[in-house]
């Protein structure tokens, strides 16, 4: 339990800290990635395997399950960095 208080306790001195103006971190380390599961359009036999072909609803024939990554595990950002993309799909409206 003794471990549990200090780490609140840094949480809270590390908020202060950075409301105050002390920016003491210098670059973050991800914990986890960030990204989007895709459909390629259209299906391109030379680069896509051929489990992943499936038919788009246009009736197009497309890769199904790319990923896009946007911030990978482990990768070091610096502090104020922001990881922002602009999609538009009009799949999803």
């Amino acid at each position: 339990m003794l471990g549990i208080d200090f780490r609140y306790s840094a949480i809270m001195r590390g908020a202060v800290f950075h409301r105050l103006g002390f920016n003491f971190v210098k670059e973050r380390v991800l914990r986890r990635s960030y990204g989007m599961s895709l459909m390629r359009i259209p299906f391109d036999p030379k680069k896509d395997p051929q489990h992943l072909k499936t038919d788009h609803p246009s009736g197009i024939p497309a890769c199904r399950g790319i990923m896009k990554w946007y911030a990978v595990k482990v990768a070091r950002l610096a502090a104020r960095a922001k990881v922002r993309t602009r999609r538009f799909l009009p799949d999803m409206l």
